[in-house]
């Protein structure tokens, strides 16, 4: 039985880690080692099938992707601690606008998110 992959947030996950009661799916343990390594996706237009290891990397750089986004929504909220601490700082007030950190913050993820990009079309290599 093929595991067929789903798509989440950019990570590709193997449905048989969804409950197949949802799915009306009967999920063979046995199979699922196997149909992991034999995944056969659609042929897209410019792409190459993967193989293991690709596959591999692929996930990883999703999820360091990922993990990098956790941060910036950590970051995001100290951010706003660090203003709504400041209300009756002026000085404070006034170091952090002059810092501009949800800027900086903004920059930062753009970049990441370009870079992950790049790690990906490096695996991928697609032909345009």
């Amino acid at each position: 039985m093929a595991v067929m992959p789903k798509f989440h947030f950019g990570l590709v996950e193997p449905l048989d880690r969804a409950n197949p009661n949802d799915l009306n799916v009967k999920v063979d343990p046995n199979a699922q080692a196997e149909a992991r390594e034999t995944i056969t996706q659609p042929k897209i237009t410019g792409y190459r099938q993967l193989n293991a290891d690709e596959a591999t990397m692929m996930n990883e750089a999703k999820a360091l992707g990922a993990a990098a986004e956790e941060l910036v929504k950590r970051l995001r909220e100290y951010h706003r601690a660090q203003a709504w601490a400041a209300v009756n700082d002026d000085d404070e007030l006034q170091r952090l606008d002059d810092a501009e950190p949800g800027r900086w913050l903004a920059m930062g993820r753009t970049d990441i998110q370009v870079g992950i990009m790049k790690i990906v079309r490096s695996i991928a290599q697609p032909a345009s």
